[in-house]
């Protein structure tokens, strides 16, 4: 369960979209409305890799999907830090952030919680309710950390940055979690 935490924990970094609005808008002179695009299409397609994912869950196992989940994420991530380089940085971070990141935490956030609640057959509420919880608790840790990084290192590298710490611990996490899956 601890390690399902901390996987969500980690997914959840992307509750703390907030952080990068007004950077964004500083940056690449967005508006607030289409600032939130990215956030908008991440979290509609998170739903939507949800669904998708239990079924391949289901057929292929947590492992392979968390991992497929976890690529998607990290590769929505790296992608998304070059919006610098690109003509259209907002429509890119849309499809980057919002399509490919979005997808992988569908994939990436179901996985944990059937293997959870496998593990715990009498403990099913709790065990799936906390590792859930680090989902709902990421901005708490997530959101000072990119504040920190963000007039450090400017918004594209921030996002890569904060993609490098969250794939390094979700890849142990993977490890560990469902090595015996």
């Amino acid at each position: 369960m601890l390690l399902g935490f901390a996987m969500n924990l980690l997914l959840g970094t992307a509750y703390a979209w907030s952080v990068f609005a007004k950077p964004l808008q500083t940056q690449f002179g967005a508006t607030s409305f289409t600032v939130m695009l990215p956030f908008a299409v991440q979290l509609a397609l998170f739903s939507v890799g949800m669904v998708f994912a239990g079924r391949l869950v289901d057929r292929h196992g947590p492992r392979k999907v968390a991992i497929l989940g976890g690529l998607l994420v990290g590769a929505g991530y790296l992608l998304s830090s070059l919006l610098d380089r690109v003509p259209w940085p907002i429509e890119y971070l849309t499809l980057t952030y919002g399509v490919i990141v979005g997808l992988g935490l569908g994939f990436a956030y179901n996985p944990p919680i059937p293997t959870a609640v496998r593990w715990f057959p009498d403990r099913r509420g709790l065990a799936s309710g906390l590792v859930v919880m680090g989902f709902g608790l990421s901005p708490l840790v997530t959101a000072p950390l990119i504040e920190f990084l963000i007039p450090a290192y400017g918004v594209p590298s921030s996002s890569l940055r904060a993609s490098a710490l969250s794939n390094l611990v979700r890849s142990v996490t993977f490890v560990y979690f469902f090595g015996s899956t």
